[in-house]
């Protein structure tokens, strides 16, 4: 009977170590987890909630748009000619096509907020940041002359296709990006 209590607490320690491995979760970077119970909801009321999400998803604006600040931060930290390069180049292209078609490329003051951040470059990363923005420009020039697909693949990206982008605008916010 001992022999069997031993192994069974053995065998529960062992358990209970594998358990609480498998349960844990490490947030990594600045994302944060959330855990939810599932909720039984009967195939009407389903139905009610996903015509609602879509209706409030389509009339709303997305809440997400991304800045200049955020897309000029990671060009400016880029480091061309490293593993995977190319394709953070061509999402960073990307990223700055999206943009320059939004909303908040036309900011009044937003020129000079290009300008300000421009300043921030150092003549010692001078170089690096004109390579980083002639590869990014060459994905663009690439989206543009008809190798979306191509790009957005390159890129690895969930970039979705849902309206004309204008090369102008682009053109624009570019232009303003180049020291």
């Amino acid at each position: 009977m001992a022999k069997k209590i031993k192994t069974l607490a053995i065998v529960s320690a062992f358990a209970l170590a594998v358990a609480s491995f498998t349960a844990c979760s490490f947030p990594f970077g600045s994302e944060q987890t959330t855990t939810a119970a599932p909720t039984a909801l009967s195939t009407t009321e389903e139905s009610a909630q996903s015509a609602e999400n879509t209706t409030a998803e389509s009339t709303e604006a997305p809440l997400a748009q991304e800045t200049i600040d955020e897309i000029f931060a990671d060009i400016k930290a880029f480091e061309v000619g490293t593993a995977g390069s190319s394709s953070k180049a061509a999402n960073l292209a990307l990223r700055l096509i999206r943009f320059s078609n939004s909303e908040l490329a036309e900011k009044e003051a937003l020129e000079e907020d290009i300008k300000a951040l421009v300043d921030t470059v150092d003549n010692d990363h001078a170089d690096d940041y004109g390579e980083t923005l002639y590869q990014i420009n060459r994905y663009a020039k690439k989206f543009f002359n008809g190798e979306k697909d191509s790009v957005i693949e390159t890129a690895n990206s969930d970039f979705t296709i849902d309206r004309d982008f204008s090369q102008d605008k682009y053109q624009t916010i570019y232009d303003l990006l180049v020291k």
